[in-house]
């Protein structure tokens, strides 16, 4: 199967989960957006070129391999799709959209216990947290390929369980 599942969310809302829960799944190949780390200067610039990076590369391996892949990470599905490498991947790779999404309650709390042991305020992360979820649930939810999880309804396991199906099923 040639598919590439974008996994994306804000932060604390699952993505690393997701990550570690399909790393050595043979049934997927996984790829992350931040598995070396961010830049401080110019991380909008350089996460559209990872994104591009990891389409690119992700596409291939699926058309090559027949083995489908996630990516996770920030990831925005009109970036993606507007990306100069969909001109150069295999046109059969199917492209799926996952939104990872949790309740301002639940993203505070995972927020403020990810942040216990750091002197950064928790509210301006908050607030802008659930704001990049809006603009990434909107734009998921026009995608025809898109899905919305709720990660606060589910427990880990299966959340990582449903991402595995929609990159997987035929």
């Amino acid at each position: 199967m040639k598919r590439v599942t974008f996994v994306t969310g804000p932060s604390c809302s699952g993505k690393t989960t997701v990550n570690e829960g399909l790393a050595g799944d043979e049934s997927v190949s996984v790829f992350d957006v931040d598995e070396d780390g961010t830049p401080d200067a110019g991380a909008l610039n350089w996460l559209a070129w990872r994104n591009e990076d990891l389409l690119y590369r992700a596409a291939n391996w699926s058309a090559e391999t027949g083995i489908p892949c996630v990516v996770t990470g920030i990831i925005w599905p009109h970036k993606v799709i507007e990306s100069t490498a969909m001109f150069a991947i295999d046109p059969d790779v199917e492209i799926h959209f996952v939104m990872l999404e949790l309740t301002k309650k639940r993203l505070t709390s995972r927020l403020r216990e990810r942040l216990k042991h750091s002197d950064t305020p928790l509210t301006p992360l908050v607030d802008y947290n659930w704001h990049l979820q809006r603009r990434l649930l909107e734009q998921v939810t026009h995608q025809r390929n898109g899905h919305i999880i709720r990660t606060d309804k589910w427990s880990p396991e299966m959340v990582v369980d449903c991402v595995r199906l929609i990159a997987t099923k035929d």
